[in-house]
């Protein structure tokens, strides 16, 4: 092969690779998108909702607000997802490719939950006695309220598998996957990191956790990162939620 043929190839490769990156990126980008809008719709949505909100039970209550959020997103990335991505890359896109050990993958979510709940705990305390020298009153995640309010066992049991199951499978899909990597294209890992947990605490819109769950965020891109998928921080996601609630619901029995 002569100097122009190299030079050919070369340049072919190149450009074959650059316009895959370009594609990359677009999907990303595109999915970030659909998802700010999904978000912004269904809370729209909510706060119409108003007065239905006043005469329905908190069955209908919790369905109507939580819902919405949670899958509004998620469920306009799969349709996003189906149309513009082939069969076969579709697992790799949204990081649920080669899931490894199932063991492994709990051990280590276990391991890693015994140093993140002590240290989000911490961080909590430190964040709500800096808040008390300003006359802040804490808010309290929303999901614990309605948890406390619950008589029907409908309501606890979606409660339940929203906080346990599909928050977990829905937020990791979104911040860990689709928004980090929208990020990761333009700018390195570590602010990318910063960026998406930055979205991920604030969203949530608990003052007092922001910090505990940009701590949070943290851990889970990592895990993303050393494994190349999601099947960890989602592992680590569900116990850190079954944990909160556990021990909500242990306090409220010790109450009565």
């Amino acid at each position: 092969m002569n100097e122009k043929q190299r030079n050919y190839t070369h340049n072919f490769e190149t450009r074959e690779f650059t316009l895959e990156i370009d594609r990359k990126i677009c999907w990303y980008r595109q999915a970030t998108l659909i998802f700010v809008l999904a978000y912004i719709l269904s809370v729209f949505f909510l706060f119409n909702l108003g007065e239905y909100f006043k005469t329905s039970s908190l069955f209908i209550r919790v369905l109507l607000s939580v819902v919405p959020m949670e899958f509004a997103g998620i469920g306009s990335i799969f349709l996003f997802l189906f149309y513009k991505v082939e069969r076969g890359k579709r697992a790799e896109k949204l990081g649920l490719n080669e899931k490894g050990n199932k063991t492994s993958i709990v051990k280590r979510a276990a391991k890693r939950l015994l140093f993140v709940y002590p240290v989000s705990i911490a961080i909590t305390l430190i964040t709500l006695t800096m808040l008390n020298l300003f006359d802040y009153v804490p808010q309290g995640n929303p999901i614990m309220k309605i948890f406390s309010k619950a008589t029907q066992p409908e309501t606890i049991i979606l409660l339940i598998i929203l906080a346990t199951i599909a928050a977990p499978i829905c937020e990791e899909i979104i911040f860990r996957c689709i928004i980090f990597e929208s990020f990761n294209f333009t700018l390195n890992k570590r602010i990318s990191m910063i960026l998406t947990s930055i979205i991920f605490a604030s969203i949530h819109m608990v003052p007092e956790q922001i910090p505990a769950l940009f701590f949070l965020a943290i851990i889970l891109q990592k895990e993303r990162n050393r494994t190349g998928n999601l099947y960890a921080a989602i592992a680590i996601h569900m116990l850190f939620n079954l944990t909160s609630l556990s021990l909500f619901i242990l306090a409220l029995i010790l109450q009565k």
